[in-house]
């Protein structure tokens, strides 16, 4: 489980932003989801990125796309040798 991510008595996984909506929603309006079919909030969606929308478009990012593959900066690495340093 991650961030942000709301686990329903269901066992479904959630955005916890769009459970919290709903739930001021339902508050102040008690029967505001009576009858509606809300499977599609929680259905995995397709990713959509922009070399799919703009053709010919090429990505500038030749690592990782997550943000992981990154160099730090000399002040995490100084934090991180001080740490080692102290075990």
């Amino acid at each position: 489980m991650h961030r942000g991510i709301y686990k329903t008595d269901k066992g479904l996984f959630i955005n916890a932003d769009i459970n919290g909506a709903g739930n001021i929603l339902r508050k102040e309006y008690p029967y505001a989801y009576d009858g509606q079919e809300l499977s599609y909030l929680y259905e995995t969606t397709k990713v959509v990125s922009y070399t799919d929308i703009y053709i010919g478009a090429k990505s500038l990012c030749n690592g990782r796309y997550n943000g992981k593959n990154h160099q730090s900066g000399m002040g995490s690495r100084a934090n991180h040798q001080y740490r080692k340093e102290r075990r």
